[in-house]
């Protein structure tokens, strides 16, 4: 430990000892990198698990809306209305979940298919940095188009439920699909979008936006079983 301090601090060293140094630098960095690769692979792992787990509430939801439907044929009065608010969900949803999926399609596009599942590899920031800014003011049109495809879908979900919106219903929305300005240190605010996805790697800009598609089926869940009553 003291060798280590007396290398950091710049002392006299023999060629042996400049040697050991340069090697103890090479291992730190190693094993920084090593932790860093670490990360990758659990975001990776993570994007795995929510896309597995947002095609099992997709299957839950067609569940719903299949008996939703059967329930409005039988029962008209009662569902039929609630069934026609729940398709207009369901529509304005799956659009939007699909604009999301080409999104990622478009970035993964960027890289070798035979290295979409190697997360390591998905280290540069490059693509999602050209992606959504263009400069460091400015967003590109597909990142203008991002953030007003979030705010749009919010937006249009709200006005189709109308007065059948429940507080808690429009609560988790306005919260989940929020893109107001982020706080952060000093005081400052930074637009929601260059504060999400900015500089960030590859495997962790696909993992975020997987996390919006999850946000998607979750709403969709809650406005359902709020529309039946549950």
């Amino acid at each position: 430990q003291k060798k280590s301090l007396f290398i950091m601090a710049g002392g006299k060293l023999s060629p042996r000892m400049k040697m050991i140094s340069l090697m103890y630098l090479v291992f730190i960095a190693m094993l920084a990198l090593s932790q860093s690769k670490k990360v990758l692979s659990s975001f990776g792992y993570l994007n795995e698990k929510i896309e597995s787990s947002n095609v099992t509430k997709s299957n839950d939801i067609a569940g719903v809306l299949e008996n939703l439907t059967r329930k409005a044929t039988e029962q008209p009065q009662k569902y039929s209305e609630l069934n026609s608010k729940a398709s207009e969900v369901n529509k304005i949803s799956d659009e939007f979940y699909s604009y999301l999926g080409a999104v990622k399609d478009s970035l993964y596009a960027k890289i070798d298919p035979e290295l979409h599942k190697d997360y390591e590899s998905l280290d540069s920031e490059t693509a999602g940095d050209e992606f959504f800014f263009a400069g460091d003011v400015k967003l590109t049109e597909k990142g203008d188009l991002f953030v007003a495809k979030i705010n749009k879908y919010r937006d249009d979900i709200i006005a189709v439920l109308g007065d059948q919106l429940k507080e808690e219903v429009r609560h988790h929305l306005e919260e989940r699909f929020d893109t107001s300005d982020q706080p952060v240190k000093g005081g400052q605010t930074q637009p929601w979008i260059r504060n999400r996805y900015e500089g960030f790697p590859l495997v962790a800009t696909l993992t975020n936006i997987s996390v919006i598609q999850a946000d998607v089926k979750t709403s969709e869940k809650e406005i359902y079983n709020s529309l039946l009553g549950k």
